[in-house]
């Protein structure tokens, strides 16, 4: 294998480091305000943009609670009318 792991990591590194580098270039030429340096470890970069598309929770478990229940109910509902339908098709077809 040509490439070790250590190696990857590094170029993968400075190939980051370069990207950003241009970004700010970019941005400055935009006149933009450069956008954070992010930098770091990959679990750094990780939360970085975990945090920047990470939403506040819904604790609605109640309301899930709800619909669960009746998509359970209307479930059931709909295999009782079929079996009853299935019921009076075969009576109708073979008589009492």
């Amino acid at each position: 294998m040509p490439d070790s792991l250590e190696d990857l990591l590094r170029r993968r590194a400075l190939l980051r480091e370069h990207l950003e580098a241009l970004d700010r270039e970019i941005a400055n030429l935009r006149g933009d305000e450069p956008p954070p340096f992010l930098g770091g470890t990959d679990e750094d970069l990780a939360e970085n943009i975990l945090e920047k598309y990470r939403q506040a929770s819904s604790q609605d478990t109640k309301g899930a609670r709800r619909g669960c229940l009746l998509y359970f109910a209307g479930a059931i509902a709909l295999l009782f009318l079929g079996l009853a339908a299935m019921y009076f098709y075969v009576k109708s077809r073979h008589g009492p």
